[in-house]
């Protein structure tokens, strides 16, 4: 039920049907290595990192011939968000903020963890940047250690990380003389 869709594998390939191919030899065979990749490369991001990719060709032996293209894939174990490491976090509770980055995979009764995307990592950071904006830390900075090179362990089927907050100034905002707008609307109109 979960997991990648047949139809967003086929979305990153470059082939489509009709197309000509190369005749065989070289330049097909780099193209087709080069079309695994992009689907290896995806599955990658969607938190499978030990996706295996092969792509073979088929020919009807007609002349001229029609070739099916067949995308083998072997899915691996998911990776979920390991260890999360933050530092410099003083006004929000650490442990609230990994929670924050932690997501059960609904799709499993057991509730498994997500696996590790980039796409949703991106977001969870987006949304810890606005968390901290709206207590009051307009010029917060969060930078995260992602690497994919260091930060999956194919040990542990996990991806670990570092996220270092600066939190900068603390501002608290005070309306007066105000009695055509409460305090809330002004607030959300802060930039």
């Amino acid at each position: 039920i979960s997991g990648p869709r047949q139809q967003d594998l086929i979305g990153k390939l470059s082939i489509r049907p009709g197309q000509k191919l190369p005749p065989s030899g070289l330049a097909r065979d780099t193209l087709i290595a080069s079309e695994a990749d992009h689907v290896r490369d995806f599955l990658r991001a969607q938190g499978y990192w030990e996706a295996t990719v092969r792509l073979e060709l088929h020919d009807n032996g007609k002349v001229p011939a029609e070739i099916n293209l067949l995308v083998r894939v072997e899915l691996g174990p998911a990776y979920p968000l390991g260890p999360l490491k933050v530092t410099g976090a003083t006004a929000v509770p650490t442990e609230s903020i990994e929670d924050s980055f932690r997501h059960g995979d609904w799709h499993r009764v057991w509730m498994l963890p997500k696996p590790f995307r980039r796409s949703d990592f991106r977001q969870d950071m987006a949304a810890l940047v606005d968390r901290y904006r709206k207590i009051g830390f307009p010029g917060v900075r969060i930078q995260e250690d992602f690497d994919p090179k260091t930060s999956v362990d194919s040990t542990a089927k996990n991806v670990h990380l570092g996220i270092d907050i600066k939190e900068r100034r603390h501002i608290e905002v005070a309306f007066e003389g105000n009695r055509s707008r409460s305090s809330g609307a002004l607030s959300e109109s802060l930039t």
